[in-house]
């Protein structure tokens, strides 16, 4: 029998998991942290209209996400990894998750929907009339957990476009 800690750590999962991924480099590390800093580097001001991949590439700390001009989605995912070296090969190893801020914002949401609910319930209880007033926050942290799935789902080809860039600039 699992704990109610269990099921909402599934959900957590279910909702902001991570995808985990690793980018093999046929250049030493320091040309490998140079091409991708060079693949993905954004001007500060950018008057281009198509779809890009960029972000941050130090030999410590890689950030890499896909930008659409206009079109502003937080449930992109963000490749975040680092480099290293092994057996004389240089890895890019890291996963594909949802941004940090974005995930507080649902934690939050879906907390206050939650505590919402189990308030009005009781509160429904205490009064010994019916209502259906507990279905509100229900119903409202079923939409973020929808909002949430919907955002993940229509960003899936994201990783693999940030894949194909990565291993174009780590390849020859």
């Amino acid at each position: 029998m699992s704990s109610g800690a269990d099921q909402l750590r599934a959900l957590f999962d279910v909702l902001y998991g991570s995808t985990p991924a690793a980018y093999a480099s046929d250049f030493p590390l320091e040309e490998s942290v140079r091409r991708l800093a060079d693949a993905v580097y954004a001007p500060l001001i950018d008057f281009g209209h198509a779809p890009r991949v960029v972000g941050h590439a130090s030999e410590r700390y890689v950030s890499v996400h896909r930008v659409v001009p206009g079109m502003k989605d937080s449930f992109r995912p963000v490749f975040t990894g680092a480099f290293h070296e092994r057996n004389g090969r240089v890895f890019l190893r890291g996963g594909y998750a949802l941004r940090d801020a974005v995930k507080l914002f649902m934690s939050l949401w879906l907390l206050l929907c939650l505590a919402l609910t189990v308030t009005t319930t009781s509160m429904v209880f205490e009064a010994g009339a019916f209502s259906l007033v507990p279905l509100v926050p229900l119903g409202l942290f079923a939409v973020g957990v929808l909002w949430v799935w919907n955002g993940r789902a229509n960003s899936r080809k994201d990783i693999a476009l940030i894949g194909e860039a990565i291993t174009r600039a780590l390849a020859t």
